[in-house]
């Protein structure tokens, strides 16, 4: 029954990370929870589908310091375990795989050639652009600049990873 299937996915979870040993270094498996294995199988079904992306959209008006919020991003990565998360099929079992390091993602765009219309068609198409949830990240961060002092900071993550209010709290 579920119960038996159950204890045995927790069986195979527990043997493997028993035999890592705590002085290793390198990724840790544990199961998907229920609300990320149904997002991962959705995933599955409609690969490239956005409809499970969580994109948070700023207007920032004012000097920004692009390598300053790269290294402000990476230092976030670093220290959130969830965001350096991939989620796969190891044998029978879903698992989501914690790396040690993940690069964020972090894209610049310069739209300032075209109207504020095309900035925000830029940062809609950077929202949907496809997650590889087995590779990642899946979280992105993207600046599209629109003029002088003036820009759009979207933070874009598959929901297996987080959700609206999450990623909203990551922006500010």
């Amino acid at each position: 029954g579920v119960g038996y299937a159950f204890a045995e996915q927790i069986d195979v979870v527990l043997a493997a990370l028993a035999a890592r040993s705590t002085a290793t270094e390198g990724p840790v498996v544990f199961a998907m929870s229920a609300l990320q294995r149904r997002m991962w199988l959705l995933n599955q079904l409609t690969p490239g589908d956005p409809s499970y992306h969580v994109p948070v959209l700023r207007e920032v008006v004012g000097p920004v310091d692009i390598r300053q919020l790269r290294r402000a991003v990476t230092e976030v990565v670093g220290r959130h375990e969830i965001l350096r998360t991939t989620y796969r099929q190891l044998d029978d079992l879903l698992v989501q795989v914690v790396h040690d390091w993940l690069p964020p993602e972090f894209l610049e765009h310069d739209a300032r050639d075209g109207s504020f219309d095309d900035a925000l068609s830029v940062a809609r198409d950077l929202a949907a652009r496809p997650f590889a949830l087995d590779a990642g990240p899946v979280v992105r961060t993207a600046v599209v600049r629109v003029a002088h002092d003036h820009w759009l900071l979207l933070v874009c993550a598959h929901h297996i990873t987080l959700d609206g209010w999450s990623v909203d709290r990551l922006v500010k």
